[in-house]
């Protein structure tokens, strides 16, 4: 979802910006729109539990099992489906 957000400000911020900087003559709406939108990034960045890591989700799966520890509450509703994690550290897949 992040790599889709981040594909449309790619394409239409440069064309955004361009229509505001040529109407306006300035520079200063398009950087102003910029920081607006960044601010948030940096209050949500303060938030971050930088504990919470993948190799301690998987320690407390192991001690607990995933469906104690709440990892894939999601997988309820699609009992056929489940996760696995590759054995080389890749992310996790689909597996019937």
């Amino acid at each position: 979802m992040m790599n889709t957000g981040f594909g449309i400000a790619g394409t239409v911020s440069p064309v955004v910006f361009g229509y505001l900087i040529q109407h306006t003559g300035s520079y200063d709406v398009p950087f102003m729109i910029s920081a607006g939108l960044l601010a948030p990034g940096i209050v949500a960045a303060l938030f971050i539990d930088t504990a919470r890591t993948v190799e301690a989700d998987e320690e407390r799966e192991r001690r607990m099992g995933p469906e104690e520890a709440g990892a894939f509450p999601f997988l309820d509703s699609m009992p056929t489906m489940r996760l696995e994690r590759h054995t080389l550290r890749r992310p996790l897949r689909w597996s019937r």
